[in-house]
This record gives structure tokens, C-alpha cells and sequence, in this order.
């Protein structure tokens, strides 16, 4: 792998263009920036040659960067050693990354990036109503079943009438008395058991052979 070019080549070839994203770990010896970002293990400034803040004191020497920039709107000088740059980005694209210099939480913190893009997701699940799911069984179960004990039944709203009904059998009683009397002033009537028996006459009187009874 061919050596990488200089960091203050890069730096000066960026700023021609555009501005420029200084990622340095602020803890390497030699930063100055404001006191709450030493500890830190990384940091990423902004600078350029026409920025809405101008920075009139840039300077990119064989050292590193030195300037003053704003922070919270208020200036403060800052040193950035080239041992402490790790990358150069332009704003508008471009720039390099050292990775000899990158410090090591950056780079776990990027594998574990990696890794989390990569990982393959889990299948989902979808979750379906009792109703749609079951609908189908039910369809199949009721098919399937015949019970041996129901009787058919006909169906709402058609008239029961209908339904054939079996042969009613009807009893025939023969007349033991082989001539009927004559006949008598009053009409004969066929006998329906609900006769009055007070009106009945005393003497039982034989059936005509044409009459049934019916039950």
C-alpha cells in the first residue's frame, strides 16, 4: 500500500475549495480547545477561508492548525497538532482518513455500527383476528361432522305443512249383525263417540256395513 500523502498537503488542497471537518482526539498532547471537550475521545472542528464567522488567525503550518474559532458565540484560541488529526473531510466531499491515528473508541464504536447494519433481521410475525383465523377449521369441521342422532329439520321460514306426513291407518269395524234394522222415521247418523248417553235410546241400535269409524 502506497504511503499516504501529508496531512498538511490535504489540509491546504481542501481549503482552496470548500471548508474543512477536523476530527482529532482532543486528549493526544499538545490540543488546546476548551476545557470540557479534553476528555473526550474525539472531536470534530470546522474551518475555512470564508466562513459566516471569518477566523482571520488560520494558519496551517508544519505543526499542525492553529485559530481562533467561536464556540457558544464566544472565541477561544485553539492548537490542533497533526498527531492528533485523524481525518480531513470537506464540506463538499473529499478529503482522507489516517487510520493509524484514529483512536480506539471510534474504531469500536464503528465495527459495532457495522455489525448492527449487516445483522440479519428476524422474520416478523402478523397478527391475524380468532375469527379469520378459525373460519376456515370451522368451514371443514362442519363439513366433516354428521352426527348419527340429528334429525333433519326444515328450514325458517318455510311452512311446516309441507312436510309429508306418514299414512294415518284407520281402523274398519265390521257389523256383527248380518241385516240392519228397517229403516225408522228418524235419519241414520254416523256414530262419533260424543253421543249424550241420555239421549241415547235404550235399545243399541246396529251399524249400516257402509259406516267406518275412524280414529
Amino acid at each position: 500500500m502506497p504511503p499516504l500523502p501529508r496531512k498538511q498537503a490535504v489540509a491546504l488542497d481542501l481549503l482552496e475549495r470548500t471548508s474543512v471537518f477536523v476530527h482529532l482526539d482532543p486528549r493526544r498532547p499538545g490540543v488546546i480547545v476548551p476545557q470540557g471537550f479534553l476528555k473526550q475521545p474525539q472531536l470534530v472542528l470546522q474551518i475555512g477561508l470564508n466562513m459566516a464567522i471569518s477566523i482571520p488567525d488560520l494558519e496551517v503550518g508544519d505543526e499542525g492548525i492553529s485559530c481562533t474559532l467561536s464556540f457558544n458565540k464566544r472565541p477561544q484560541f485553539c492548537r490542533l497538532p497533526w498527531s492528533s488529526i485523524y481525518a480531513l473531510i470537506g464540506e463538499s466531499g473529499g478529503g482522507m482518513v489516517w487510520p493509524e491515528d484514529v483512536p480506539p473508541e471510534v474504531v469500536s464504536q464503528q465495527r459495532a455500527a457495522a455489525k448492527k447494519e449487516t445483522k440479519p433481521r428476524r422474520p416478523g410475525l402478523r397478527a391475524i383476528s380468532g375469527d379469520s383465523a378459525d373460519r376456515n377449521d370451522d368451514r371443514n369441521d362442519e363439513e366433516a361432522e354428521v352426527p348419527s342422532t340429528r334429525r333433519s329439520e326444515p328450514a325458517p321460514g318455510k311452512d311446516r305443512a309441507a312436510t309429508p306426513r306418514p299414512p294415518r291407518l284407520m281402523q274398519v269395524v265390521s257389523n256383527p249383525e248380518p241385516e240392519p234394522e228397517p229403516a225408522s222415521e228418524q235419519p241414520a247418523t254416523a256414530d262419533t263417540g260424543t253421543r249424550d248417553e241420555r239421549s241415547s235410546p235404550a235399545t243399541k241400535r246396529s251399524r249400516p256395513p257402509y259406516l267406518r269409524l275412524v280414529d
